[in-house]
């Protein structure tokens, strides 16, 4: 395995694990009925952004092609 392809492992590995820890606390938040934090809402903020810019979908054309 070369450098880039171990760097994007683990840039991947850490994606996951952080993601994974932002929706437990947004599922037992919700469940709870209480507010969700700050560092919680950014990390949804930037990850919608990136999806909107960066569609997971090839045959989305995007809004702004419009």
């Amino acid at each position: 395995m070369g450098v880039v392809e171990k760097d994007n492992y683990i840039y991947e590995k850490c994606k996951n694990a952080l993601d994974a820890t932002f929706k437990k606390e947004l599922e037992d938040c919700s469940e709870k009925g209480v507010e969700i934090s700050q560092e919680c809402k950014s990390f949804y903020k930037n990850k919608f952004r990136c999806r909107m810019f960066n569609p997971i979908d090839d045959t989305f054309d995007g809004w702004w092609k419009r």
